[in-house]
Formats: structure tokens, C-alpha cells, sequence
């Protein structure tokens, strides 16, 4: 079958990106797709907007903060700096945090998110040649969790933890002389904001001096910016090949 016109190609890929369902250029989409186009099931709607196209074709923007050669970066890993090129991007993993348990019943290895209280700290201190880490102690119903910290400035976490109020937190839970403890947690948000960590987040490719958290909010920007595409195939095409639709 004749190939998609790139318009086409590109207002494909946006709501598949946005549905969490990676599809792309390896992915072949434009035999997939344009073979499904080419059948009698064709719409007869109105062919995708060409907003599509210049938005996904427009430069993309480092957040807010970033070193200046983010760009730069990113694009050894994205092949390029456009928004087409940053939300063609696959992961190459995924962290699943949608597990929510309470401390007791989490168990070691468990990629958990937790909300507890925070009920105390031991400052890290100097014991001969061994510094120990700053530990946070969380409490909740069923029991208590130690997040500790090897690095950190106690007064910057005095402020991130504070006494008496809850904190949403994800991470990997371990044992450390029969208790629970979390290192480092990937999240600390204050629930009574609204936060949340993201159920389910990518894990993109990186390089030298490029840090995760700054490639995901360059995609989610990029994203952002490219408006919602309208479905051209029939309902019935779109279930055959259980895609999800735009």
C-alpha cells in the first residue's frame, strides 16, 4: 500500500504517546497503519489538522532551570531537538509504583508508595572514621519506616520532613537490622498539596551529564504543546487491531 503522508504519520502518533502505548518509527507504524488506511474500513473524516505536523516539527525547550547544554544532551539521546524526536522516544523501562500499602505490610525488594507520618529525625553524626546517615523516622498505623539519607544537608531535610505532618513517599523498601527502611526515596510529595508520585513512570536512555527528572519534563512539555488529533479510522478498524483510538 501507498505510504502515510507525514501529517498523517505524525497526528498518529500523538494520543498513543499520551495513552502511555509507545508506538513508532521501529514499530513500523507506517505500514501498520497505512495498510489498515488502504482497507474499505477507511473514515471518510477530515484528514488530521496540519497543527499537528508544526507543532511536532517545532523545536523543543529544555525546563526551566536546566543547564544550558540540556538541549544539547538530550538530542545524542533523542536523535534530534525537535518535539517529534523527544516523543518518539522510547523507554527503555518502566518503574511500576501503583502499589499503595501501609508499612506493615510491605515486604523487602517492594517498589512501594506510602503515606506516613513523620515522627522524628537522628541527624547523621560522626563516630571515629564512620559518618552516619541522617535517618527519618515515619509512622503510621501499622509501624514505623526509617528513610535514610548519605548525603543531604540536615537543615534542607528538617524542612523537607517535618515533624507531625504526613509525607506521600515512593521507593524501594530493604531491611537493615529487622527493620524497614527506605534509601533515598525517588518521591516525597505533601499530600495535603494534591501531589502524587506517577503511577507508572518511564525510564528514557541517558547521557553524561543529562538527569532523568529533566528529560521526563522536556517530554511531558513537549507533549503539552502538540494539540489533540482527531481519529480518521473507522471504529471497527481501531478494534480489529485493538489500538487505542486518538
Amino acid at each position: 500500500p501507498a505510504p502515510c503522508t507525514e501529517s498523517e504519520f505524525l497526528a498518529a502518533i500523538v494520543h498513543r504517546f499520551r495513552e502511555g502505548r509507545r508506538k513508532g518509527p521501529r514499530d513500523s507504524l507506517y505500514g501498520r497503519g497505512c495498510q489498515a488506511r488502504q482497507t474499505p474500513e477507511m473514515s471518510d473524516n477530515t484528514p488530521p489538522s496540519p497543527t499537528v505536523e508544526t507543532a511536532l516539527l517545532a523545536p523543543a525547550r529544555a525546563p526551566k532551570g536546566a543547564r544550558k547544554d540540556t538541549m544539547d544532551l538530550i538530542a545524542k539521546v533523542a536523535g534530534g531537538r525537535l518535539v517529534r524526536d523527544l516523543v518518539f522516544l522510547p523507554p527503555n523501562a518502566a518503574i511500576d509504583r501503583r502499589l499503595r500499602a501501609p508499612i506493615g505490610e510491605t515486604s523487602d525488594g517492594d517498589i512501594v508508595t506510602i503515606e506516613a507520618e513523620v515522627d522524628g529525625h537522628t541527624p547523621s553524626r560522626r563516630i571515629g572514621a564512620k559518618v552516619l546517615p541522617h535517618r527519618v523516622r515515619l509512622r503510621d498505623e501499622t509501624g514505623f519506616l526509617s528513610i535514610t539519607y548519605f548525603r543531604g544537608h540536615e537543615d534542607m531535610l528538617m524542612r523537607m520532613w517535618p515533624i507531625g505532618q504526613k509525607r506521600l513517599i515512593s521507593g524501594k523498601i530493604s531491611m537493615y537490622e529487622g527493620m524497614r527502611q527506605m534509601l533515598h526515596p525517588d518521591y516525597v510529595v505533601d499530600p495535603a498539596k494534591g501531589e502524587a508520585p506517577p503511577p507508572v513512570e518511564p525510564v528514557y536512555p541517558l547521557t553524561q551529564g543529562l538527569v532523568g527528572r529533566t528529560l521526563q519534563k522536556t517530554i511531558l512539555a513537549a507533549l503539552d504543546g502538540v494539540p489533540e488529533a482527531p481519529e480518521w479510522l473507522e471504529s471497527s478498524t481501531v478494534k480489529a487491531h485493538d489500538w487505542p483510538d486518538f
